[in-house]
């Protein structure tokens, strides 16, 4: 299902290329995550899941795929979260700096905590 680009590896691979190319945002535009992905991945495997992660719903809605925004970012809770949905930017940016120094299997507000309080993937 995974084969080329499993949520993990967009999750650990796009956060800081999208802060080095745009500055750091709450979304991107699809064009910025298409931009970045295609350089840094060099494939078109599952780029559904890096507009989930890092567009926002009506943004991800307006290019009517298949696959829901919802279950989308259900699947990258289960693989990078424990099952914590409500992650962020923010949260894709520390898994992504996590999974560099030693390991992938992050988890972050497994007892519904968000560290900072800003736990919904709302604007700043």
């Amino acid at each position: 299902m995974f084969d080329k680009n499993p949520i993990h590896r967009i999750a650990s691979v796009l956060p800081p290329a999208l802060v080095s190319a745009f500055e750091k945002q709450t979304f991107y535009s699809t064009e910025e995550v298409k931009r970045i992905f295609d350089s840094e991945l060099k494939t078109k495997h599952n780029v559904e899941y890096a507009f989930a992660m890092f567009c926002s719903q009506a943004e991800f809605e307006k290019l009517g795929l298949a696959s829901t925004y919802n279950d989308l970012r259900l699947d990258v809770s289960k693989t990078c979260f424990g099952n914590w949905p409500r992650f962020n930017f923010e949260s894709l940016l520390d898994y992504s700096r996590r999974s560099t120094i030693g390991g992938e299997s992050v988890v972050i507000g497994g007892e519904g905590g968000c560290g900072d309080g800003d736990c919904g993937g709302g604007g700043e």
